[in-house]
């Protein structure tokens, strides 16, 4: 018996091989001390952890004992984020009868940014928030007795982030206007000094880089009052029920609030300058609605409290003769006013087409949105998202009234190829020249530099080439746009464009 057992334990030690490695800085090319890797069950996305290391003190590591198999490595580091916003790394097979397996992970150091934070007349504001943003994401600092604040957990990419600062509660106010003797306020003041997101300076912040001594001088703006009625969905006075505004930055409280008299008036007495959503809540109602106060008091009209609705939909995919058609892909409903997601609004919801193509979001409240298709099955492009009849591009109003959401998917694209000089393993982005980022797509180059991206919508498009370890989206690459390469992809046709790396190192 004993013989048997220990023929079986050297059979099973057999099927096993050792994994190492080297956890790298892309910035550096040298190795992280202290970082993580972490082996899954290759095609498992939800699978437990089966094997980990700790990286030594140049970034090497060594795993003993792995079972035959597929695996999956995913790769962590403090102050580091994954290339490509992808943490795992292409997928791999341990043998028994070969070599010890080698990986090589790539993280990309974070950025540091850093600064002080002064109100109008000089003086340092503590406990002011800083607030670094992209349209649908933002990290958060809070500054301290000097008015310094230090974010260095940014993940950095070809991006432009709009960095701000709020107020400290109960800040002392500034003097009232010299001229109108209009009582003031500090706003939230985006670097260097603006009150509105796009009238900021946007930042790039390569991986690695080091920005220190940025100043915020908060803005004094007027007050002004802000009132309206409050009614239920059937017209009525609503009283009892509490109103908000929120700032369009990411906060997770209002900064006002207030409840309308018995007969549904309500006022807001001193709203600093700037757009403002306007919200109120009472059981499964609701009323969601922008705002611009800017110049004077402003009378809002009636704001009414209403049900959530069910918007409904259908994917129309034109299928070639014989072939069936495929399931179209999950599609997304996301809460976005000019362009940012709203921090702190409705919840982003996404769904999964029927058998027949139909979908449909439940319990959606009247506001604004973008529906964001899913990427198309293989051999299919988007073609177009509509509402009804209208063709979308961007956020759209939604109500209960408002028709079906059609997404039309067809095949017989166009196709890009090129090569990219020095890609390594680079990413080639085309997105189109005008219209709707869904319609952008990514690639990768090969070893010689090569890349071939099918399934496009015909059109005139913009083609950018990265460094493979920069995190890439169609929304963050607009300061690299007047660089890039102008081309047209035609339905059928292969069109092909030769790229240089966009200057990000």
């Amino acid at each position: 018996m004993r013989s048997v057992a220990c023929i079986l334990l050297l059979a099973a030690a057999a099927r096993a091989q050792s994994v190492e490695g080297t956890i790298v800085n892309t910035a550096t090319g040298r190795g992280i001390p202290g970082a993580r890797v972490i082996l899954f069950r290759a095609g498992e996305r939800a699978s437990q952890p089966l094997y980990s290391a700790t990286a030594d003190s140049e970034g090497r590591f060594r795993i003993e004992d792995v079972k035959e198999g597929g695996y999956t490595p995913h790769y962590s580091a403090e102050h580091f984020f994954a290339a490509n916003v992808i943490p795992n790394g292409p997928e791999f097979h341990v043998v028994a009868t070969a070599s010890p397996v080698r990986l090589e992970g790539r993280l990309a150091p974070n950025a540091h940014v850093a600064g002080r934070v002064l109100d109008g007349r000089g003086d340092p504001a503590p406990n002011a928030r800083v607030d670094l943003t992209l349209s649908k994401a933002f990290w958060a600092a809070q500054t301290d007795s000097q008015g310094r604040f230090d974010l260095d957990s940014a993940i950095a990419g070809p991006s432009d982030y709009r960095l701000s600062a709020l107020p400290p509660a109960g800040w002392k106010p500034p003097n009232p206007n010299p001229d109108s003797r209009q009582p003031r306020a500090w706003a939230r003041t985006f670097y260097p000094a603006a009150l509105r997101r796009e009238d900021a300076a946007p930042l790039v912040l390569f991986p690695g880089i080091d920005i220190r001594d940025l100043e915020i001088r908060l803005l004094a703006v007027d007050v002004h009052v802000v009132r309206g009625m409050l009614v239920t969905a059937e017209g009525a006075q609503a009283a009892k029920v509490l109103l908000s505004l929120w700032e369009a930055g990411p906060r997770r409280d209002a900064t006002y609030k207030t409840e309308p008299q018995p007969d549904g008036s309500f006022e807001f007495p001193a709203v600093v300058e700037g757009a403002w959503r306007l919200t109120s809540i009472s059981g499964n109602l609701r009323a969601d609605q922008w705002i611009d106060v800017k110049g004077h008091d402003q009378d809002v009209g009636k704001i009414r409290l209403a049900p959530p609705f069910t918007l409904h939909g259908r994917m129309a995919i034109e299928v070639p003769q014989g072939l069936a058609a495929p399931r179209g892909p999950e599609v997304l409903l996301l809460p976005q006013h000019a362009g940012q997601i709203v921090f702190g609004g409705p919840p982003i919801r996404d769904t999964v087409p029927y058998a027949d193509g139909s979908f449909r979001f439940d319990n959606v409240y009247a506001g604004d949105y973008l529906i964001l298709p899913g990427e198309p099955p293989p051999l299919f492009y988007i073609d177009s998202v509509r509402l009804g009849e209208t063709a979308l591009e961007g956020e759209v109003e939604l109500s209960a009234a408002s028709p079906e959401v059609v997404i039309v998917y067809k095949t017989n694209g166009g196709t890009a190829r090129g090569t990219v000089e020095n890609c390594g393993t680079g990413t080639v982005l085309l997105t189109p020249q005008s219209g709707p980022a869904w319609g952008s797509r990514t690639g990768t180059c090969d070893g010689a530099g090569r890349f071939e991206i099918g399934g496009l919508r015909p059109g005139e498009y913009h083609a950018l080439a990265f460094p493979g370890d920069q995190p890439v989206t169609p929304e963050t690459v607009g300061p690299f746009l007047p660089g890039a390469a102008r081309f047209t992809v035609r339905a059928g046709e292969v069109t092909r464009t030769d790229l240089k790396l966009s200057g990000l190192r």
